[in-house]
């Protein structure tokens, strides 16, 4: 998912189409702003999970840190490639 350009255009545009529903969105707070694909997802054997599948914010926030940092230098498109 991370590689395919489809995938990627298909997710910007239920952003964009989520973002302008004020119903959704009613704030500019509530907007997704920038998003990334990161190369696996969550799971409990990772440590990213609990047991009872809570994500453990602080790990997640440490393990991804560069990317997350990433997300906030500049830039205006919403994706940000994984890096």
């Amino acid at each position: 998912a991370m590689a395919s350009a489809a995938f990627v255009e298909a997710i910007t545009a239920a952003i964009k189409a989520t973002n302008s529903n004020e119903t959704v969105c009613p704030m500019n707070a509530s907007k997704v702003q920038k998003f990334t694909i990161l190369p696996t997802d969550f799971s409990v054997s990772t440590d990213e999970l609990t047991p009872t599948f809570k994500l453990k914010r602080s790990f997640v926030a440490e393990k991804y840190a560069t990317a997350i940092g990433a997300m906030y230098k500049g830039g205006k498109d919403a994706y940000v490639p994984y890096v």
